[in-house]
C-alpha cells in the first residue's frame, strides 16, 4: 500500500517535529530574554527620568513660601513708604537727608531680603 508509512518513516517525522520544537522554544527563550533586557534598559531610563525631575523639584521655592516673603516685603515695604512720606512732609534739610537715608536703608533691606530668599531657596534643596 502506497499510503502506509513505514516505522521509520514515521520515526523520522517524530523525531524531525521534536527538533523542530526544540529550536522554536529555543527562539521564543532567545525573544523573551530579549524582551526583557529591552524592559529593563527602558525602566532604567524612567528611574533616572523619575529622579531628574525630583531634582528639579527641589530646586523650585515652593508657591506658600514665595507668596509668604511677597506679603511681608510689601507690608515693610507700605511701611517704609509711608515713614518715608511722614519724614518728607515734616521738614525739610536734615530731613530730606534721613528720608534719602531710609530709603537707602529700604534698598539694603530688600537686596538682604533677596539674599534670605535666596538662601532659604538652596537650603531646602
Amino acid at each position: 500500500m502506497a499510503t502506509e508509512r513505514t516505522a521509520y518513516e514515521l520515526h523520522r517525522e517524530i523525531v524531525a517535529l521534536k527538533e523542530s520544537i526544540h529550536v522554536e522554544f529555543a527562539y521564543r527563550d532567545k525573544a523573551l530574554q530579549m524582551q526583557a533586557t529591552e524592559y529593563e534598559r527602558r525602566l532604567e531610563i524612567l528611574n533616572h527620568e523619575n529622579q531628574r525631575i525630583l531634582d528639579a523639584g527641589a530646586l523650585a521655592v515652593s508657591n506658600e513660601k514665595f507668596d509668604g516673603f511677597v506679603k511681608s516685603f510689601a507690608q515693610w515695604k507700605r511701611s517704609v513708604d509711608q515713614d518715608l512720606s511722614t519724614d518728607e512732609g515734616k521738614a525739610t534739610g536734615r530731613s530730606s537727608l534721613r528720608a534719602k537715608t531710609i530709603a537707602n536703608i529700604s534698598i539694603v533691606l530688600a537686596v538682604v531680603g533677596g539674599v534670605i530668599v535666596l538662601i532659604q531657596f538652596f537650603a531646602n534643596r
